[in-house]
């Protein structure tokens, strides 16, 4: 069974709990004025709130907000096989249609984080009258969230071992390395895993730029989580809630430990493989 991040989960639960009777009024008003389109695009680097936006934007309008947790939690291995065809056609070319889009997101009429923001271009073409959300941070602070996490070598990296391999095949997750080879190539060249801090914060303040430069400035909110609801209730002009805190969760901490945890979990298994290897070496020679 797969190990969901415990600590998420009850947050949001507590978040959309204490939630459903201040919301339901401005929920029900506001997802019924949504049409079957993606309606918010999420531009944003990941370590940047992306989760919590996520669960804001689900408290907002009683909707679902698609997200890499989504994928590695709920969707697993079917998505991620849908993601890799999406950046194969994109290296080839070839026109990827609404009906494609549309087979990802499904109900879903927001999306944030990998692997939705390296095609935000695309996706405004996509979705016309979809907004554009830009979350940021300081970037020093972006690249040691980064380097402590989605960033370190546990992640950003181009050599899983075999004993990983077994791991995501383990939690449905067998062609993620793929994936995520593909989503940081795109985001930050085919070297993304030698890049040292500077060469990383450097392209994180020049993705931020070429997204300000690119989305028109009334399709485009830069959005930093830590001003919680006013501004993207602003935005999305919509009554800001009363007495519910704003989400704040996927700590730093939080995700690193689950990554450990993984990392761990392989140390072992190259462990036992090699004592088992041993033992039977041994059996050979003295049998």
């Amino acid at each position: 069974m797969i190990e969901r991040p415990r600590t998420l989960l009850l947050q949001s639960f507590t978040l959309l709990s204490s939630s459903s009777s201040a919301l339901s009024s401005s929920s029900s008003s506001s997802s019924s004025s949504i049409s079957n389109d993606l309606f918010i695009i999420g531009a944003g680097q990941m370590r940047t709130g992306t989760t919590s936006l996520k669960f804001a934007l689900q408290l907002l309008y009683n909707q679902s907000c698609y997200h890499m947790y989504d994928i590695i939690y709920h969707y697993q291995e079917s998505h991620i096989q849908k993601w890799i065809n999406l950046f194969n056609m994109n290296k080839k070319f070839i026109n990827i249609e609404k009906i494609h889009w549309n087979d990802i997101f499904n109900e879903c009429r927001f999306a944030v984080d990998y692997p939705t923001c390296v095609f935000y271009k695309e996706l405004m073409k996509i979705y016309p009258n979809a907004k554009v959300i830009l979350t940021v941070r300081d970037a020093d602070s972006w690249v040691s969230s980064c380097r402590a996490t989605t960033a370190s070598d546990m992640v950003m990296t181009k050599h899983t071992t075999f004993t990983e391999n077994i791991i995501y095949r383990l939690r449905g997750l067998k062609s993620l390395p793929i994936l995520h080879d593909n989503m940081y190539t795109k985001a930050f060249g085919p070297n993304y895993d030698q890049m040292t801090d500077d060469e990383l914060r450097d392209a994180f303040i020049k993705w931020n730029q070429e997204i300000i430069d690119y989305v028109p400035k009334d399709r485009l909110l830069i959005f930093d989580p830590k001003d919680g609801w006013t501004p993207l209730c602003e935005f999305l002009n919509i009554p800001i809630p009363e007495n519910v805190p704003f989400p704040h969760l996927n700590k730093r901490v939080d995700l690193r430990n689950r990554l450990l945890k993984y990392r761990f979990l392989a140390q072992f298994l190259n462990f036992s493989l090699m004592i088992s290897f041993l033992w039977f070496v041994h059996y050979i020679i003295t049998s």
